[in-house]
């Protein structure tokens, strides 16, 4: 879906950017969030999602456009099921949530059960062990997996 060079410019906005005071909740269509966009750890303005099919609701259209331009230029296009698509607020915000989401219930798991990804696993995918994460079951898994473990996800959040 992207190449290399956007991955890269991506994961830089990634640390850049960040999604805080996150509440979810359900709407008729599925799901939706109000959060607060922070960007180097000063606060720019509210994003939310109503859930209900439409586009992000930015508190500042200043910032949406801005963040746009920024995307565009690190960006740009990317290749979609034979469509070339702008990379914008709407692809970015959306990342920025399922990250926390995704992280959120890694972290939920990780409290009693070992997580990891290895090279054979899909984008998404990861391996669970019925063992509280260790040190010593950290060492064992490196040890079984060796060059095909790619992650103990568990060590994300110690």
């Amino acid at each position: 879906m992207y190449t290399q060079k956007q991955n890269e410019a991506i994961a830089e906005l990634k640390k850049k950017y960040s999604l805080k005071n996150i509440k979810t909740f359900r709407s008729m269509e599925g799901q939706g969030f109000n959060s607060t966009l922070y960007k180097d750890g000063k606060k720019l303005c509210n994003v939310d999602d109503e859930g209900v099919g439409g586009c992000l609701d930015f508190s500042d259209y200043k910032i949406e456009t801005a963040l746009n331009k920024e995307l565009k230029e690190k960006v740009g296009t990317f290749e979609y099921h034979g469509s070339k698509l702008m990379y914008d607020s709407e692809i970015f915000i959306d990342e920025l949530f399922n990250e926390y989401q995704t992280n959120k219930m890694f972290k939920s798991k990780c409290k009693n059960k070992t997580l990891i990804i290895t090279k054979d696993c899909k984008d998404g995918e990861y391996r669970q062990f019925d063992h509280v994460y260790t040190t010593d079951f950290a060492n064992y898994i490196r040890n079984k997996y060796k060059n095909d473990l790619v992650e103990i996800i568990n060590e994300r959040f110690c």
